[in-house]
């Protein structure tokens, strides 16, 4: 009904019920994306994270039934104190499927078993930015589509729960809030009117500053032209080679880079660096265009970027593009 009436419906799954019910599967022409969520592919570890110890199996049969559809597949992963070790195994075994976009999410124990489980699940902030690391790295050498993480920021500012008994529950420093009642009230008002939520989540949406730097004239052109079709878009500068590109990025500061990782004069490894060292902190959001580039320098660039390495791009055609920044804003 819901796929009638023009809405896009999104199905986020452990895939039992879709592996063992093939009728179930019926779902996958009513939705626009499906989500499944899979922490490791050791069966002893899946069973002592309540996955159970045939999940595994559950999440192939699936995957392999989606080849024959045209949906975006996403996976959810939770890294924890006792999947740590296993998540390079993990983005090995997702690489053999086509996938859109593998979401990982740091352990936080915020309500029901995983708060009682703190102790025993919890990994430090460096532990989680070694696995951002790896999975970067698992997904440009993949079908992986795209690497995106979550920590306590983002559940803060990206997610709400309605409760089985309508109570709508946002979380503030790290606790569980009720604002109110979805039968009774409207999400949109209560959102609104709150004086605590953050100010990131109530500000008013800003047009993004893009600088985009490519050697080639006809693709450059293209990717431009993408962006300005966007509403929310402005291209603040263009450039042809690493030195305007390192120049245009401190002149102006834009908060999204398109950029080619191999310049002849200076390449993406050495642009970041020289904007590091001049802006630090205030570094723009970068998305590196290229191929084949070294595993050693990509983790240095994640290393020195951080959560500012936003997305390696083999193909910038206009889907890509787009949807860069669809999943940005």
């Amino acid at each position: 009904m819901a796929s009638e009436r023009g809405m896009k419906c999104k199905l986020i799954t452990n895939g039992s019920l879709l592996a063992n019910n093939s009728k179930m599967r019926e779902i996958f022409n009513y939705i626009d994306s499906l989500t499944l969520s899979i922490d490791a592919v050791d069966n002893d570890i899946n069973e002592k994270l309540g996955r159970g110890y045939d999940h595994v199996k559950d999440i192939s049969v699936v995957l392999e039934a989606l080849r024959e559809y045209d949906l975006k597949v996403n996976i959810n992963t939770v890294v924890n104190r006792l999947n740590l070790e296993a998540i390079e195994e993990l983005g090995q075994y997702l690489g053999k499927y086509r996938i859109n976009a593998w979401r990982v999410f740091k352990f936080i124990p915020l309500r029901e078993t995983a708060k009682l489980n703190e102790k025993e699940f919890e990994i430090s902030k460096a532990e989680f930015k070694m696995i951002k690391t790896i999975c970067l790295c698992m997904g440009t050498a993949s079908n992986i589509g795209k690497v995106e993480f979550r920590e306590e920021p983002d559940m803060e500012s990206k997610y709400l729960l309605i409760m089985p008994n309508g109570n709508i529950m946002v979380t503030e420093n790290g606790e569980d809030v009720c604002i109110g009642n979805v039968l009774e009230d409207s999400i949109t008002e209560l959102l609104k009117n709150r004086t605590t939520i953050k100010a990131s989540a109530k500000k008013v949406f800003e047009k993004i500053r893009t600088l985009v730097a490519y050697k080639d004239d006809k693709v450059r052109n293209e990717i431009v032209d993408t962006i300005k079709g966007l509403g929310y878009v402005d291209v603040v500068g263009v450039t042809n080679n690493g030195t305007d590109t390192y120049k245009g990025i401190v002149n102006l500061q834009p908060e999204m880079v398109f950029t080619n990782y191999n310049f002849a004069d200076m390449n993406g490894l050495d642009i970041i660096k020289k904007s590091k060292e001049q802006l630090d902190t205030k570094i723009p959001v970068f998305n590196l265009i290229g191929n084949d580039i070294p595993d050693d320098e990509y983790k240095e660039f994640v290393n020195i970027a951080g959560i500012k390495m936003n997305t390696l791009i083999t193909n910038p055609n206009k889907d890509r593009i787009v949807g860069i920044f669809e999943d940005y804003k």
